[in-house]
């Protein structure tokens, strides 16, 4: 056997860390990685989600999606030395013939471990470690800002093909008619037109602040009391999404219950998503729907940002506080008289 032949029988293992936002990000590279590799065996190595309202990324990815064939998570912090060799046991069981590093700079000693781990569990070749230019963010000379993830990660990953993060196919999550479905049972006493609004997150110098949720709610439903109102996020959120949803004019639905998948089908009908730099967010731009993302300075512009003209983004570096509830009317106005 050649080792062209004996190579395409390895698997190909995609490792990944982070929960909603970060891997939404990431679906123009995993789309092509599902392309790529389609009669691979993809393994997916990622970690246990660190906040207990944060869902795993193999939940987002989907079983049957062509993303993943396997998963194997590991604890963020993985100091114990037999876990470890547990773990690379269990890489060197699934013949790595290629790991795609979809991960950040993390400093040239941990990249060098990284390279090592990998290579002690079997793996012939690791693309995409962010040693050099190729695989770091890079800064706009004329704006300042900083080039996008999805952007960075196809440089650096998938230089097989030339990906357009411009193109709406390249953020497929290929959802279920199951997902689908349930998304469209969430949504189905809203009518025709409803914002969506997500209000939760993991991380507080995100948070724009309950008061400011509640007086937007109040002005828009009052100035347009046929929308309606579809809250999504995670379980944890339910009773703040409940209290925002008791001061809107219009029909309501709290829909926290939904998986982040059911969730995206839901929020592919939604006319307007509204949310801070979050899961939601880059799920509801992803499946196509109109944005207003709020950002303060917890990331610098633009990484983080989704793509497309549908996606409008309020960035305050003096802080998410900053951000004046006329402003994010003013915006949210103005995109729907668009849409």
């Amino acid at each position: 056997m050649s080792n062209e032949e004996e190579g395409s029988e390895r698997s190909v293992l995609v490792y990944r860390m982070g929960s909603l936002g970060d891997t939404v990000v990431c679906l123009p590279v995993f789309n092509a990685i599902a392309r790529r590799y389609s009669g691979r065996r993809k393994v997916l190595l990622t970690n246990a989600p660190v906040a207990s309202n944060a869902a795993p990324l193999q939940s987002i990815l989907g079983e049957g999606t062509g993303f993943f064939d396997a998963a194997i998570v590991y604890p963020t912090r993985l100091r114990d030395v037999r876990a470890a060799i547990a773990l690379i046991r269990s890489l060197r069981a699934e013949r790595i013939s290629t790991v795609l590093y979809l991960m950040p700079s993390r400093g040239y000693a941990a990249m060098v471990r990284d390279w090592l781990f990998f290579k002690l569990g079997g793996a012939r070749e690791v693309v995409g470690l962010p040693f050099g230019a190729r695989g770091r963010h890079l800064v706009n000379s004329s704006t300042g800002e900083l080039e996008r993830e999805a952007l960075r990660l196809t440089r650096a990953v998938a230089s097989w093909e030339v990906v357009d993060p411009t193109d709406p196919t390249a953020w497929d999550l290929k959802l279920s008619e199951h997902e689908r479905n349930a998304g469209a049972l969430a949504v189905s006493q809203l009518g025709d037109r409803f914002l969506a609004v997500n209000m939760g997150g993991k991380a507080a110098a995100k948070d724009w602040g309950e008061q400011n949720w509640l007086d937007l709610a109040q002005q828009i439903s009052v100035r347009d009391p046929g929308l309606g109102l579809l809250v999504v996020g995670a379980p944890v959120d339910s009773e703040r999404g409940e209290r925002f949803a008791r001061h809107w004019v219009g029909p309501t639905a709290v829909a926290c219950h939904l998986t982040p998948r059911e969730s995206a089908a839901a929020l592919s009908r939604a006319t307007l998503f509204i949310g801070h730099d979050s899961g939601p967010l880059h799920l509801a731009a992803a499946v196509g729907t109109a944005t207003v993302g709020l950002f303060g300075n917890y990331n610098e512009p633009a990484m983080w940002h989704p793509f497309g003209e549908h996606a409008t983004v309020i960035h305050e570096m003096e802080g998410i506080a900053a951000i004046t509830v006329e402003r994010v009317v003013a915006e949210i106005e103005r995109a729907l008289v668009t849409l």
